[in-house]
């Protein structure tokens, strides 16, 4: 035998375990009863499967097939694991109890979803139940995340989630708890969630690229701690379309959290928030605490600022042609700017592009609104381009502010163009 043939023989020989490694490594999930036929359970087909996956593996499902979830599927303890969805889509059966998520992982790191699809069949889920889904409180997000170091989604499809599409939080189930941290999300389509298409309560250095949210009931982005364990830092939203939320397209609030800080919204378009006209604060985007937050290069379009209508006593929307309740009233509400900057401290505004947008009192309703707190003379808006507004819809101060204080804040509004003249300052 030639030396060249031993050297072939050895390196193959040398090969074969790797090979077969790999092989054994990958975990189909047909391969644990999982059907995939659009109509059988196969929730605990895939969990089982999911837990057969060894450090290093793959988590496979059939190509753009539909597997069906009566229940949630959990995935806990991943280490180094790509998802590999081939198309496929998790949908939820009518008969799924009301308010139940699709997909939960935990504790996990190095994730990487890839080409996976969720379907929550809320509407559907809704009319076979008969159960409101404004009036379940719960953990019925399409795709929840508790604690994940280094999680990477790609062309993940999210639509008519119960409550919220995707979830960020980190893990109360463990002593030590993982957190949120070093997120990258490219390529996300999510539509029609019942709150919000994508809820951050807990995350760090994450970044959200090329996506689009639509449709959602309430906001399309929220970053929304509310504990005093809860942190949201250096969090990037760029090159993304947010369309048509019922309240604000995007949220910041920090509530009671440690922190939410060095939030970078750069190279997006909002389009048609505020949809559901309920008089929110800030309806493209509306600022409640947290600082640093830049908001850049964006492209802000027919934003909807008029009167909508809402009952005197809780907020809820109406309509007075139909509204018949005698002891309420149908009474009407404006939202109070494009972009809010509410408590906000040192929010940088510049190079964005605001047109189309419909006002209806320029005294009430404006593109930027600074309320009236220590931090309002801490932000800068520069280099910005508004079209179609009226010089007192341009920019507006708290009428409770101190003329030395609206003196100040006009030091913050500079070289902007209003109908193609520099503007500069408020009211």
């Amino acid at each position: 035998m030639s030396r060249l043939s031993l050297t072939l023989m050895s390196l193959t020989l040398a090969l074969t375990p790797t090979a077969q490694a790999l092989a054994s490594s990958s975990v189909n999930v047909v391969n644990y009863g999982a059907i995939c036929d659009g109509m059988t359970d196969d929730s605990a087909a895939i969990e089982a499967a999911a837990a057969a996956v060894p450090f290093g593996g793959r988590l496979i499902f059939p190509y753009r097939a539909t597997c069906a979830l009566l229940s949630h599927v959990e995935l806990r303890g991943l280490d180094n694991v790509v998802i590999q969805g081939e198309g496929a889509t998790l949908r939820a059966l009518p008969e799924m109890t009301p308010g139940t998520a699709l997909m939960k992982l935990y504790s996990s790191t190095n994730v990487e979803m890839v080409d996976l699809h969720f379907d929550g069949n809320a509407l559907l889920r809704e009319d076979f139940s008969g159960e409101d889904r404004d009036l379940i409180s719960g953990t019925g997000s399409n795709l929840m995340f508790y604690g994940a170091d280094g999680l990477s989604l790609y062309g993940v499809t999210s639509i008519d989630a119960w409550h919220d599409s995707i979830y960020f939080d980190f893990d109360y189930s463990s002593r030590d708890p993982y957190v949120m941290s070093d997120v990258f999300v490219s390529d996300l389509y999510a539509e029609g969630a019942g709150r919000n298409n994508l809820t951050i309560i807990n995350c760090t250095h994450c970044v959200f690229t090329d996506s689009t949210l639509a449709d959602a009931a309430t906001a399309n982005f929220d970053i929304e701690p509310y504990l005093s364990t809860h942190s949201v830092t250096d969090v990037l939203l760029q090159d993304s379309v947010l369309h048509g939320a019922g309240a604000s397209c995007l949220q910041v609030s920090q509530g009671e959290a440690i922190a939410v800080s060095d939030v970078e919204i750069k190279g997006n378009i909002f389009d048609l928030c505020n949809a559901d006209a309920r008089g929110m604060p800030g309806v493209a985007i509306s600022l409640d605490k947290g600082e640093d937050i830049t908001i850049e290069d964006n492209r802000f379009a027919r934003i909807d600022l008029q009167a909508g209508f809402v009952t005197a006593s809780d907020g809820e929307t109406c309509e007075p042609a139909t509204f018949t309740d005698p002891d309420d009233e149908c009474v009407p509400t404006h939202s109070r700017s494009v972009i809010d900057f509410a408590d906000t401290a040192r929010a940088v505004v510049r190079g964005n592009i605001f047109e189309g947008i419909i006002y209806d009192d320029p005294k009430k309703s404006s593109i930027f609104y600074f309320k009236n707190t220590a931090n309002q003379i801490t932000h800068s808006v520069q280099g910005n381009e508004v079209s179609g507004v009226d010089d007192d819809g341009w920019c507006w101060v708290s009428d409770a502010a101190s003329s030395s204080d609206q003196a100040l804040v006009d030091l913050l509004v500079t070289n902007n163009i209003l109908n193609g003249y520099v503007q500069s300052g408020c009211n």
